[in-house]
């Protein structure tokens, strides 16, 4: 029990070239506090060194290394931030004072001492490094835990793709096999469209922990805008086509824009996708690209129930599906990450995003990045 006591009473290294002063400061603290002495500023910072303490007081007027030139070495060099430092001296110029307290000193005592006022200071000061301490040891223990759930989270999701993968392609050979039985094909379209739900899903989540964990990287190159068009239609022509959904190009331009060409990517499949689930079965979705001030700009607009106006607030932001109330219409799921996700891929490329609502309903999401000539003029600049 004795020792718990010793244990949880502060540690005060008490540094002074004076055995009178040194010893009187013990007989003042040594009560409430366990007490370790130095009779220079070299084995001060020996001492510091060797152990953690609560509080140093430490003389300024001492042969040698005095009181500045030590608290210069323990904020500089030990690197010791935290730790209060209260001077006590006889010398009370204010410009001394100043100067201690500019290097990071947290008090002064002048000397002849008076036990109280060292009691009552030396007693603060040790209070606030303790609630520091015990905040940054919070923060810390936060900030693994927050680690530690996303690096569990990415780990589930990421071993989750080998077995749907799998699934994915079991489903598809067993399809082929079974052919046309009438009880079956049903299934095997049930099976698949889950199979996707649950893949998208599980991209999103990783996408989200990259952006939430800083962990995102672009590799920005020069990237056709008709080729990345191309690669995002052949993906979901045949979503469109079960939905009996027209996809149109009314105005495509090819151009060659400034970008990560698999992250954009994916910020055009989300737009894409979105369009064919909020578009009703034998509606239109129709895109088109512009070119001006040096910036690419591509459209995807749709033909469904449109976004209410005091619900777009929340677009852009993560699990939107929440605070919208339109729902896609053929039953078709969402994580309400995807417009967030696409949001963040598009800002850390220094493009924009955003949604208008034509009059004549519907949705028009846009995205502008820059074109590769404008990065080559910069460059040049």
């Amino acid at each position: 029990m004795l020792t718990e006591f010793m244990q949880d009473k502060p540690h005060v290294l008490i540094v002074d070239d004076e055995e009178f002063n040194r010893l009187l400061l013990t007989r003042i603290l040594e009560r409430d506090h366990i007490i370790d002495m130095a009779n220079t500023g070299q084995e001060a910072l020996e001492k510091l060194e060797e152990r953690d303490y609560d509080a140093v007081l430490l003389d300024i007027m001492m042969p040698d290394l005095n009181g500045i030139e030590t608290l210069k070495i323990i904020r500089d060099v030990l690197d010791l931030s935290t730790l209060p430092i209260i001077f006590i001296s006889a010398k009370d110029d204010n410009q001394t004072i100043i100067e201690g307290i500019e290097l990071g000193a947290n008090d002064f005592i002048a000397k002849p001492i008076d036990p109280g006022v060292v009691r009552a200071r030396l007693s603060t000061h040790i209070q606030l490094k303790r609630l520091s301490d015990e905040r940054k040891m919070t923060m810390r223990a936060l900030e693994e835990a927050n680690d530690m759930k996303l690096r569990m989270m990415q780990i589930a999701s990421h071993d989750l793709k080998n077995p749907l993968n799998n699934l994915s392609l079991l489903v598809s050979v067993l399809n082929e096999t079974i052919g046309t039985v009438p009880k079956f094909p049903n299934f095997m379209e049930l099976a698949m469209n889950n199979i996707k739900s649950m893949t998208q899903i599980i991209n999103d989540f990783l996408t989200a922990n990259e952006f939430i964990g800083r962990q995102i990287q672009i590799d920005t190159d020069d990237v056709s805008s008709h080729d990345l068009i191309h690669e995002v239609l052949v993906q979901y022509a045949l979503a469109a086509e079960k939905k009996s959904i027209d996809i149109v190009l009314e105005h495509v331009e090819e151009a060659i824009i400034f970008a990560d060409e698999n992250r954009t990517i994916q910020v055009v499949n989300n737009l894409v996708s979105n369009a064919i689930k909020y578009t009703p079965k034998g509606g239109t979705v129709t895109l088109r690209t512009f070119t001006s001030d040096m910036l690419w700009r591509l459209e995807i607009q749709d033909t469904g129930a449109g976004i209410p106006e005091n619900q777009r607030q929340y677009l852009f932001k993560p699990f939107s599906k929440y605070e919208i109330t339109t729902t896609p219409t053929a039953g078709e799921s969402s994580t309400g990450l995807g417009l967030w996700i696409a949001a963040e891929m598009i800002h850390i490329q220094g493009g924009a995003i955003g949604m208008d609502s034509p009059d004549d309903g519907g949705c028009c999401f846009w995205i502008e990045l820059p074109l590769a000539q404008d990065k080559l003029i910069i460059a040049s600049a």
